[in-house]
């Protein structure tokens, strides 16, 4: 089992804006002094205490993460660029990523004192701020997972939906009339042969030249001129 320090910070995954500090007890156990406004922004009183297992999940599940917050007049001197075990990567003045769980997409745009980034969580503006550390913390980690297209707003998921319905209806349409015409051309094909041998057998009693062996001596005239042609 991973050993954590007996004191830290960390941030809850699903809503990273608030810093959280966390401290071992006499017993052995994990207290949470859950930052300010933090349980008005979930409504409800958040548990305080964590054994030390129930912990250590809730770090290893990515639900807690730790940070080493700098103080705040440190935030203008955050470099632009940083690096993880990957090349180094310069963080975009926007960029998009969606949660590890799936749950949401969402984008993250800076701000123009250039020291924060503003959050928007499948359109909806997040309260808070991340400064530059947090970023590629989140990345890192794989809270995060970075995507290389904006996040689709409702309308336009909306929208979609409706088009690969349509597309989906209008296949389906398109096979069925598809088979319709193969059995039509089946059809056809049998009307002819039957009618070439019926109109054998009138040539035949009319004692005339089969219509079967005219057709056949154009066909192979045909041929002789293309032949002669090359």
């Amino acid at each position: 089992m991973k050993q954590l320090p007996n004191k830290f910070q960390m941030r809850v995954s699903h809503l990273p804006s608030f810093t959280h500090s966390v401290s071992k007890n006499a017993n052995g156990d994990y207290e949470v002094n859950w930052a300010r406004g933090y349980p008005n922004k979930i409504r409800s009183v958040p548990r305080k205490t964590f054994e030390d297992w129930d912990a250590v999940r809730m770090v290893e599940s990515g639900s807690w993460i730790i940070v080493d917050d700098k103080p705040k007049q440190e935030e203008t001197k955050l470099p632009d660029e940083w690096v993880s075990e990957k090349p180094p990567a310069q963080i975009p003045s926007q960029f998009y990523f969606e949660h590890k769980n799936g749950h949401d997409a969402g984008s993250v745009c800076l701000t123009r004192d250039g020291r924060v980034w503003n959050v928007l969580w499948g359109g909806r503006k997040e309260a808070g701020y991340y400064s530059y550390g947090w970023i590629p913390a989140f990345v890192e980690k794989g809270v995060w997972k970075v995507i290389d297209k904006k996040p689709l707003t409702a309308e336009q998921q909306r929208q979609l939906k409706e088009f690969l319905e349509h597309v989906a209806q209008l296949s389906q349409s398109i096979k069925l009339n598809e088979q319709d015409v193969a059995h039509k051309m089946m059809l056809i094909g049998s009307y002819k042969a039957r009618q070439d041998d019926l109109l054998d057998k009138i040539a035949e009693i009319n004692g005339e030249e089969l219509p079967s062996i005219t057709k056949a001596k154009g066909i192979r005239a045909e041929l002789d001129k293309l032949k002669g042609s090359v």
